[in-house]
């Protein structure tokens, strides 16, 4: 196996644990809406920056997307009138981890 393989084996494992224990802590609900086709299309034709900045963050569509930088490239590909803005750094109400109860 390459030095490369090896180099990008490592990263996808890093990204992969991180995002596990990103999405467990809370619910990153934005993806959902990436997924959408006609979104999913338009990003993959934008040349968006792909960081691992794993900070949630609320969007002024009520859903919490990975980090700024995704939203900002959502933006891209959404009308002007449909453009999001940032509530808040963190999880939105309805996607923050729920705190368990111990009797």
């Amino acid at each position: 196996m390459s030095r490369k393989s090896i180099v990008f084996l490592c990263f996808a494992l890093i990204v992969s644990l991180a995002s596990s224990a990103l999405i467990r802590e809370g619910r990153i609900s934005g993806f959902d809406r990436l997924k959408e086709p006609e979104i999913d299309r338009c990003l993959r034709s934008k040349m968006c920056p792909v960081t691992l900045d794993l900070r949630p963050t609320c969007a002024s569509d009520g859903r919490t997307y990975v980090n700024l930088a995704t939203i900002h490239c959502l933006n891209e590909c959404l009308k002007p009138e449909e453009q999001l803005t940032i509530v808040s750094g963190g999880y939105c109400k309805d996607d923050a981890p729920q705190a368990s109860s111990k009797l």
